[in-house]
């Protein structure tokens, strides 16, 4: 089967890992000041000012912002000190996403009347917003202090001893913000089953979200909290299995053996595919922050080709080829407080029935996995491989594609508010020296992608990727057949993946790739288009 580039964040079994939660706005429970507040006289210094500010709650109770800004600015121009005015000019900046400004405008109205619990809880909003947890919890203490009923300051107090990793701390406030307020469980569940996943209770974690979906079922939050429920379900499993099927069109693909490149003719070929996949995976020991589990991922293509495959020297019809690859894999992995650590190792067998060739590959990746607060998670790895192929073109035994494949690459995941769920950025350098005595080939890529949600419970992923390489082919090829010696390869890819889920455990998706290859070689100048349509099943 086709595999596109994946630009998702790993999924680990620990659910601390796992559910890592993109940032969700903490003002999803409604912004407004009490009606006390609306409809109290402005203590104007003059009928101008105070004509000004009611004006200005009327427009901002129309949700023309625009406008109710106007009238308070007026009156802070007459009254720099009036704190009513300017909570409104925050809260105007605070819908309209301004938080460096809300944040300007609500210090103001919090030094001016230190005891206005609403304008210091707007403010910790705003500075959970900009990321500044501690200051937000400071302003949140205060509030509380003052106002130990204040229920909207509880639930934010309880999402920021969430970002700060006080889990245990957070589930407290939590729960008390909504045996203070009913009307906040959809928001106060969604962070409690987030804290419960870090605290390692999956079957916790997974009773929550089910309580946010149901309060907010087409909130970006609810949708969200959906996702995460059948997440932690799964985690609290020691096993997951999945099926996929579907079909695939591919525009000059290389159905041939690797080392066909050596005739410098690349694949020139259209054909259709159909594709099965099956995967599965048991955690077979968890404890203490290590886990050790085994898995299975083999698929299937059967091609049926509208055009010939060139070989150089041969020519094959290269219908209704098949293609079947298995691979068994472990990992162990470990957790310390700071960041996960994980060995993998792969065994992979694909095999082609053009000639009975096949191909196998061992894979040894370690892998350093460090979470940033909530928002993102950066990962770096090594990867050996080794590969082998059971095709001999010559004796000698500068054609021998067989060998050691060095990697090191690096990602950065970043979580970020809705619709979009995170930003990818990565790179990769590799280094392939063959058997054989002048076989090798060296190169750099770098990625960036993103996926968003969409109308409909849809999302989609997208990953452009960039990629060098330097060939150096065997002396023989060129004495042979005259092509140069070194070869350069400069590739550009977007790939995209287009999918939803339904009934909590069918995935329908659509994924394509197109690339542009361009090389100093003119044969290797090459677009190639691919796209699939597939269904899956997770167990």
């Amino acid at each position: 089967m086709t595999t596109f580039r994946s630009n998702r964040p790993p999924a680990k079994c620990d659910p601390r890992v796992m559910l890592r939660a993109r940032w969700q706005d903490p003002t999803v429970a409604t912004l407004v000041l009490g009606l006390a507040i609306a409809l109290a006289p402005a203590a104007s210094a003059s009928p101008t000012s105070e004509l000004s500010y009611h004006q200005g709650v009327a427009s901002f109770g129309a949700g023309d912002l625009d406008e109710a800004r106007g009238h308070f600015e007026a009156v802070v121009r007459e009254e720099p000190r009036n704190a009513r005015a300017l909570h409104y000019l925050g809260l105007i900046a605070a819908r309209e996403r301004n938080t460096a400004e809300a944040i300007s405008w609500l210090e103001q109205v919090v030094e001016l009347e230190p005891g206005n619990t609403d304008a210091r809880t707007d403010l910790a909003a705003q500075l959970l917003k900009a990321r500044r947890d501690e200051d937000a919890l400071a302003h949140l203490d205060t509030a509380l202090d003052q106002d130990p009923e204040n229920a909207l300051a509880r639930l934010y107090q309880g999402i920021a001893l969430y970002r700060i990793g006080a889990y245990e701390e957070a589930l407290d406030s939590l729960e008390r913000a909504v045996e203070q307020d009913e009307q906040l469980s959809a928001e106060a569940s969604y962070y409690v089953g987030l804290s419960q996943a870090y605290l390692g209770d999956a079957a916790a974690a997974a009773a929550a979200f089910s309580t946010a979906a149901s309060g907010a079922p087409q909130h970006p939050l609810g949708r969200s909290a959906t996702t995460l429920r059948q997440q932690a379900t799964r985690a609290g499993r020691r096993w997951s299995a999945a099926a996929t099927v579907g079909f695939e069109y591919n525009d000059n693909v290389r159905l041939s053996p690797d080392d066909t490149d050596l005739a410098e003719q690349p694949g020139n070929a259209r054909s259709g595919a159909f594709v099965s996949r099956l995967q599965g995976q048991v955690e077979a020991y968890r404890d203490h922050g290590v886990s050790f589990r085994v898995g299975y991922d083999g698929y299937l293509q059967i091609y049926t080709n509208t055009s010939n495959q060139d070989f150089g020297t041969q020519r094959s019809s290269a219908n209704d080829l098949s293609q079947q690859t298995h691979v068994a894999w472990t990992n162990t992995s470990y957790d310390f407080d700071w960041a996960s650590v994980a060995l993998r190792y792969d065994f992979s067998y694909t095999a082609i029935d053009l000639d009975d060739d096949f191909r196998t590959i061992h894979r040894l990746a370690p892998t350093v996995y460090v979470p940033i607060s909530d928002w993102g998670l950066f990962l770096s790895y090594y990867q050996y491989l080794r590969y082998d192929y059971d095709i001999d073109t010559s004796d000698d035994d500068a054609f021998d594609r067989s060998g050691p494949q060095h990697s090191i690459g690096a990602q950065q995941f970043v979580f970020l508010p809705a619709p979009v769920r995170y930003a990818v950025v990565g790179a990769l350098l590799t280094n392939f020296d063959s058997d054989g005595t002048e076989f090798r080939h060296n190169g750099v890529e770098v990625s960036a992608g993103a996926e968003v949600d969409l109308p409909w419970e849809l999302s989609l992923g997208a990953l452009y990727r960039y990629a060098h390489r330097n060939y150096l082919k065997p002396s023989a090829v060129r004495s042979a057949l005259q092509p140069p010696r070194k070869r350069e390869d400069d590739q550009h890819e977007i790939s995209f993946n287009l999918d939803r889920t339904f009934l909590r455990q069918y995935n329908v998706s659509l994924a394509g790739s197109y690339s542009r290859n361009y090389s100093n070689i003119s044969n290797f100048d090459i677009d190639r288009f691919i796209i699939g349509a597939y269904l899956r099943y997770a167990f």
